[in-house]
């Protein structure tokens, strides 16, 4: 069947806007990298008002950090929505964090779930990482170690150290998996192998009191003083020491 030339046309047309727009976002990164964050964010806008995602998205985290354009939680959250819209993850993530929080609309734990869900689905780290979070603490929706533990394995599994120390936790205390403290060490020294104090901490009491692991006072001692000697320390991620 013949083609009309038109449909050539059109195709040609699509085809050269579509290269026109990369290479404006090429652009527009370029410029953000440099700091020129003004030029950046004209050039995203330009993009992102005829529907580029991936420009739509950067545009939103410029907003929310006030670079090159008056700091506007609600615009952020504008453009990251209508990013995540069109299935962007980083902007489904951004949106969910935004509903989780209440920053730039109103707070709404349901939207963020749903929102952390889609961008989980596309294998984004931490929206797998908060929907585990958000299952174990239970804030603003029942507590479900279950569905925790799923989410976490899968984010500790991407080389997340938040949900290495979680999960580690998990298996420390057996919520929702059955205490075992040999596997409670091993993600703990995942995640202090990456320098967090929280999980160096715990490294350090279960090597002290021999517990999933020989005991070694030693070592013990080690990895208290490592993680003591930083600045950061979430003592909400520590386990307790046991009574001798």
């Amino acid at each position: 069947m013949k083609q009309s030339p038109f449909i050539f046309l059109l195709a040609a047309s699509l085809l050269l806007s579509s290269q026109s727009a990369r290479a404006d976002l090429g652009s527009a990164r370029s410029a953000y990298e440099t700091g020129d964050y003004p030029k950046a964010a004209q050039e995203f806008e330009e993009l992102a008002k005829i529907g580029d995602a991936e420009a739509q998205t950067s545009l939103g985290y410029i907003y929310r950090h006030g670079q090159g354009v008056e700091q506007n939680d609600a615009e952020a959250f504008n453009w990251y929505l209508k990013a995540a819209q069109q299935g962007n993850a980083v902007a489904e993530y951004n949106v969910g964090q935004m509903y989780e929080e209440g920053v730039g609309t109103a707070k709404n734990t349901t939207e963020a779930l749903s929102w952390y869900g889609m961008a989980a689905e596309q294998g984004n780290t931490t929206a797998e990482y908060n929907l585990g979070y958000l299952y174990y603490k239970g804030e603003g929706l029942p507590k479900d170690n279950k569905r925790a533990w799923m989410w976490l394995k899968k984010a500790a599994t991407q080389n997340s150290a938040d949900a290495e120390i979680l999960l580690g936790l998990m298996y420390f205390n057996g919520e929702g998996v059955k205490q075992n403290y040999p596997v409670a060490f091993t993600w703990f020294k995942r995640a202090a192998a990456r320098g967090r104090p929280e999980a160096q901490y715990n490294l350090g009491v279960m090597y002290s009191q021999g517990l999933g692991v020989a005991k070694d006072e030693t070592q013990g001692k080690l990895w208290l003083q490592k993680a003591m000697a930083q600045k950061s320390f979430n003592r909400q991620l520590t386990i307790n020491k046991k009574e001798s």
